[in-house]
């Protein structure tokens, strides 16, 4: 993002759509008209082919078993979710409502990101932006909806329905609302991270889904550290009975 004299210039590296990324920054479409110019027309890309899981390695046993222990994800959830390995990162296939692998998202863990290595990135540009994590054509009416693909597995892991979205926690497209609602999720309970991204983020969910007719619920930590998450929480007590 920069200022070229009285103009913004916004440019993806990820390859998201001009509107993720206005929305993202929390700008209307219609803002652009104020000053006389309409919006730029939305340039719809061609969808890029799906991913092979061949791409990827299994995990092998001490990953499984670190996975399980320091992000509470069981084993049987990991072999549902697909989970590998690809460039020394944990591979997070995503897939679409048809079942297609669209992106795979490679995780790196805590103790590994040296001189600045990013902690999770899409598999190659052009397939990233905000996606529902993990879509299930026939998914429940109530979901908890929470922050980053990890965490949502380590809810499922104790049998909570849960969903997140690929990407940036301050950004929800009004499509990724549609979407859920397309789904037939009629109740959600956001759960994000305990930080001011984590706040501002559930509010704006709240106010998406609202728009599509889905009760939506904040839900906010209460006497934990900044940035606790629910894997933070599971990890701590075994459960989120506290917090839900």
């Amino acid at each position: 993002i920069k200022q070229d004299g009285d103009r913004v210039l916004v440019h993806c590296f990820a390859g998201c759509l001009w509107s993720d990324c206005v929305e993202a920054l929390g700008i209307e479409r219609g803002a652009f008209s104020n000053r006389g110019t309409s919006p730029p027309p939305e340039v719809v890309k061609p969808p890029l082919p799906p991913i092979s899981l061949d791409v990827i390695e299994p995990l092998p046993k001490v990953a499984r078993e670190w996975l399980t222990k320091h992000r509470c994800i069981s084993e049987k959830v990991q072999k549902w979710a697909r989970l590998g390995c690809a460039r020394d990162r944990v591979a997070i296939p995503v897939w679409d409502k048809d079942g297609n692998i669209v992106d795979i998202r490679l995780w790196l863990r805590p103790e590994k990101r040296t001189n600045g290595q990013s902690k999770i990135f899409s598999w190659e540009r052009g397939r990233g932006g905000s996606r529902l994590y993990p879509i299930d054509g026939n998914g429940p009416e109530e979901v908890v909806l929470c922050a980053g693909e990890l965490d949502a597995l380590a809810l499922m892991s104790l049998n909570i329905p849960a969903l997140t979205t690929t990407g940036s926690e301050s950004s929800f497209p009004r499509r990724i609302a549609q979407e859920m609602k397309d789904l037939g999720i009629k109740r959600v309970r956001v759960l994000l991270d305990a930080d001011e991204t984590g706040i501002k983020g559930t509010q704006l969910r709240i106010e998406r889904l609202r728009e599509q007719g889905i009760e939506a619920t904040g839900i906010f930590w209460q006497n934990r550290l900044k940035g606790w998450d629910v894997t933070d929480e599971i990890r701590e007590y075994g459960n989120v009975n506290n917090i839900l």
